[in-house]
């Protein structure tokens, strides 16, 4: 199904199973079925709009399949561990890697301009090799397997979006603001 703008639109599954991964993922780690309602709707939102700007690009693993499942997973502990865990090593990528911009991602999540900014300090940083990294992303049940395919999907997004004449920080801002917790001044700058 294509909406007005010639983008494709599934979301209504693409939510569902979002929602269903976030209650599992909630659920596990705070051992409390309710966890899940009481996450904020701006990494939601965050997680959703990412998960659209890729699905725009073409650059989606097949629905159903183990590697769509693993990439909404990575999307979604990445983000949780960049929020919200005390490792030093992580909060220090984090800074490091998204200088000014470490404040807004723990209320706010994702950004596509942060995402890319962490897959790149990753890149030039090696940080698969640090065994505090490891941990730190570990307490997240996530690792460098993920974070690969997480990189790999953003910079598949980007090339088949810049091959059709667009930039994956527009297309990100414009789905963004549909998303849950969307601020009124997003904007592709952020």
């Amino acid at each position: 199904m294509q909406s007005d703008d010639g983008l494709a639109c599934s979301f209504p599954r693409l939510a569902v199973h979002i929602i269903v991964m976030l209650a599992s993922l909630g659920a596990a780690a705070a051992a409390s079925a309710d966890a899940a309602a009481r996450t904020p709707a701006a990494p939601v939102g965050a997680v959703m709009a990412a998960l659209a700007t890729f699905q725009d690009a073409g650059a989606l693993p097949p629905e159903h399949s183990p590697e769509a499942s693993r990439l909404i997973k990575g999307l979604i502990q990445f983000q949780g561990a960049f929020m919200k865990s005390d490792a030093p090593a992580v909060r220090q990528l984090l800074a490091e890697a998204a200088p000014g911009d470490a404040d807004r991602f723990r209320t706010d999540g994702w950004s596509s301009r942060t995402m890319e900014a962490v897959i790149d300090y990753a890149e030039r940083h090696d940080i698969w090799t640090d065994r505090a990294v490891i941990d730190g992303f570990g307490a997240f049940n996530v690792g460098a397997d993920d974070f690969t395919l997480l990189a790999r999907t953003f910079r598949s997004a980007k090339e088949r979006l810049a091959g059709t004449g667009r930039d994956i920080h527009t297309v990100y801002a414009a789905r963004r603001a549909t998303m849950p917790g969307a601020r009124t001044n997003d904007s592709p700058e952020r």
